[in-house]
C-alpha cells in the first residue's frame, strides 16, 4: 500500500529532470538569447527575422525569389558609383506582399543607417499611408522591441534622432505650392518609397527627383499598373530603373496550389477572378513590344484551358498595364482613380438607387447601386431565389430604399424590369421607369443606355465620382466599347455582345448608368419620360469636381 506521505516526481517547474521541463527550459534559453542578438543586416536574413517568408525558403530557386530581389536592388552598393539605377520600380498583381515588403525594407533602412537617414513614404490618400504600410511598420517594430531603434507613433510617423526619422505623407492635388514642404527632406541617406504610384500626381513625380540628389539617396516606386501612360508606366520602360514584376501567377501560393507565404494571394482568389474577369479563348499569346503578354492565359496552369483576360485581369492579377483600345468607353485608370478617394459626405445631395434586372435564364445577377450625389455608396447583387422575381426583386428594393434613405429608384422596365417596376410601385416606391433602348432626348446619342453611360464616364473622366472599393464594377465599367452610327450618334456595344465577349453582363455598371437617367437639372426624366412631373429635384446642375482644400496638401 502506497505511504501517503511520500512526495512523487511530477513533470511540472519544479521538476527541471523530466524531459517535458527540459525542453521547455531549452526553448526559454533560445528566447533570452535571441531577444539578446542583434537583428541581421543582409536583407535575407532581416526578411527571415521580421516574418517575412522569402520565396527561396518555399521552394523557390533563389533568382526567382522577387521578393528579396526588391530589396537588394534598393540597397545594392553599385547604385552609389552609378553601375546601377538609385530608381526601382515594381509593378505587381494583387496581394502578392509588396506592402509587407516595402514596410520591412523601411524598417531595414533606419536599422542600417540609423545614425544619419530619412525616409519618406508617399501614397495617394492618406487611409493608404497610415492603414497599410505603416501598419505593416507599427507592427514590426512592436514584435521586436529594442532591437529597431526609436519610436513609431499612431501617426505615420518613426522618430529616431533629429537625424534619423521616416514619415509617411500624401498629396492633395492642385496646388504647387503645396509642394514646397517636400524641399526639406534632405538626408545622406535617404528613401522616398511611393506606394500605390500609378495614382499619384505627375507634379509629385518630378518634386520626389529633385530630393534624390545624394548618390547614397534611393526611390522605390510600387503598384498594380493601371494604364500605358503615366510616370509609373514611363519608370517601367526606362533604363534609368530598375525593373521589377511580380503577376499572381507566379507566385508560391498559386503555383503550388497552398498557402506556403501566409496572408497571400491563394489559387482560389486567381480562380475566382478568372471567372469574372476573362473570356474562354485560345493558346495563342501575342505580346506588345515592351515584352507585357496581352495574349491568353493557361488556367489551370498545363490544363489545357486558356482564358483571354479583361483589363482588370491583366492589372490586378498579371501585374501590367491593361491594353485598351481606342474604343474602350471607361478607362481603367479612370476607375481606379475613382475607388481611391472618398467624397466629402453632404447629406444636402440626393439619394438615388439605380437597379439592373437581369433576365433569370441568363444566370446573370440583378445589381442594384446607391450614390449619393458624386459618391457611390455600395454596390449590391443577388440572383432571385423564388418564382417570381419581379416581386421578390420589388421587396428588396424596398428594404434598401428604406433604409439607404433614397428619394428616386431608376429602373430598366424592358423584360424582367416591367415586372419589377410595376410591383416596386404597388409597394409605395417613387419608381422611374427608364427604357435604356428608347430615345435619348440629346441628338449626339443613338439611345437612352448609351446617354447614361456616357454620363458615368464624364464623371469618371473628370474625377468627380467616388467609387467603392469593387473588382466586379470595375470590370462592368471598363467591358463596353462605343461607336458611331451613322447619323454621327453615339452607340454602345449591346449587353449580348458584352456577354458572349465577358462571359457575363456588366449588370452593376448598367446599375450606375441607371442612376443617372436624369437632366443634370434633375427636374424631368430625359427621352420617352419628358413630360411626366417628378417630386424632388436633383442636385447635379453643376458636374461636382472635389472640392479644393486650402492649406498644405501634405498630411502628415
Amino acid at each position: 500500500m502506497p505511504n501517503p506521505h511520500t512526495t512523487h516526481k511530477t513533470p511540472y517547474k519544479s521538476d527541471p529532470d523530466s524531459p517535458l521541463q527540459q525542453r521547455m527550459f531549452e526553448e526559454l534559453l533560445l528566447r533570452l538569447k535571441g531577444s539578446q542578438e542583434a537583428l541581421p543586416t543582409d536583407p535575407l536574413g532581416f526578411l527571415r527575422s521580421v516574418g517575412v517568408t522569402p520565396w527561396q525558403d518555399v521552394g523557390f530557386l533563389p533568382e526567382q525569389d522577387k521578393i528579396t530581389q526588391v530589396i537588394e536592388a534598393v540597397l545594392d552598393p553599385a547604385a552609389d558609383t552609378g553601375d546601377r539605377p538609385r530608381f526601382t520600380v515594381v509593378e505587381s498583381g494583387h496581394g502578392v506582399g509588396k506592402s509587407l515588403t516595402a514596410a520591412a525594407l523601411v524598417c531595414l533602412w533606419l536599422h542600417l543607417y540609423r545614425e544619419e537617414a530619412a525616409v519618406i513614404t508617399l501614397a495617394p490618400t492618406f487611409v493608404q499611408v497610415n492603414s497599410i504600410l505603416w501598419r505593416y511598420i507599427r507592427g514590426i517594430h512592436q514584435d521586436y522591441p529594442g532591437k529597431l531603434p526609436g519610436q513609431v507613433f499612431e501617426t505615420p510617423r518613426w522618430e529616431v534622432s533629429p537625424h534619423c526619422f521616416a514619415v509617411g505623407l500624401s498629396p492633395r492635388k492642385d496646388s504647387l505650392e503645396a509642394l514646397e514642404s517636400l524641399k526639406g527632406y534632405h538626408s545622406r541617406r535617404l528613401l522616398v518609397l511611393l506606394d500605390e504610384a500609378p495614382g499619384l500626381p505627375r507634379i509629385l513625380w518630378e518634386a520626389v527627383r529633385g530630393l534624390i540628389t545624394s548618390e547614397s539617396n534611393r526611390v522605390l516606386a510600387l503598384g498594380n499598373p493601371l494604364s500605358m501612360s503615366g510616370n509609373f508606366w514611363e519608370a517601367t520602360q526606362s533604363e534609368n530603373w530598375n525593373r521589377i514584376h511580380i503577376s499572381c501567377l507566379d507566385h508560391p501560393n498559386v503555383i503550388f496550389g497552398k498557402e506556403l507565404v501566409p496572408g497571400a494571394v491563394s489559387r482560389q482568389w486567381v480562380d475566382e477572378m478568372v471567372r469574372d474577369h476573362c473570356a474562354k479563348g485560345g493558346p495563342e499569346d501575342p505580346s506588345t513590344s515592351s515584352g507585357h503578354s496581352t495574349g491568353s492565359v493557361e488556367w489551370p496552369p498545363a490544363s489545357g484551358q486558356y482564358y483571354l483576360p479583361s483589363g482588370v485581369f491583366q492589372s490586378r492579377v498579371l501585374g501590367v498595364a491593361p491594353s485598351e483600345s481606342s474604343d474602350q468607353l471607361i478607362s481603367l485608370n479612370w476607375v481606379m482613380g475613382a475607388m481611391g478617394w472618398v467624397a466629402e459626405p453632404d447629406n444636402s445631395e440626393e439619394t438615388v438607387i439605380g437597379f439592373d434586372a437581369s433576365r433569370v435564364a441568363s444566370g446573370d445577377m440583378s445589381a442594384m447601386v446607391l450614390r449619393r450625389g458624386p459618391q457611390v455608396l455600395w454596390v449590391k447583387r443577388r440572383r432571385p431565389h423564388s418564382t417570381n422575381p419581379g416581386l421578390e426583386f420589388a421587396g428588396w428594393l424596398k428594404e434598401e430604399y428604406q433604409r439607404g434613405g433614397a428619394t428616386r429608384v431608376f429602373i430598366d422596365g424592358v423584360g424582367i424590369g416591367a415586372s419589377v417596376v410595376d410591383q416596386a410601385r404597388r409597394l409605395g416606391l417613387p419608381v422611374i421607369d427608364v427604357n435604356f433602348g428608347g430615345g435619348s432626348g440629346r441628338r449626339n446619342f443613338a439611345n437612352k443606355r448609351a446617354e447614361c453611360w456616357w454620363r458615368v464616364r464624364e464623371r469618371l473622366q473628370t474625377g468627380s465620382l467616388s467609387l467603392p472599393q469593387d473588382d466586379l464594377l470595375a470590370g462592368d465599367l471598363t467591358a463596353p466599347r462605343f461607336w458611331h452610327d451613322g447619323q454621327g450618334r453615339i452607340l454602345l456595344e449591346p449587353k449580348d455582345q458584352i456577354r458572349s465577349r465577358l462571359g457575363r453582363s456588366p449588370d452593376s455598371g448598367d446599375a450606375l448608368a441607371l442612376s443617372f437617367a436624369m437632366d443634370r437639372g434633375g427636374d424631368r426624366p430625359d427621352g420617352e419620360n419628358r413630360g411626366k412631373e417628378l417630386a424632388g429635384g436633383g442636385r447635379w446642375a453643376t458636374t461636382g469636381r472635389r472640392e479644393r482644400r486650402e492649406g498644405s496638401r501634405w498630411r502628415r
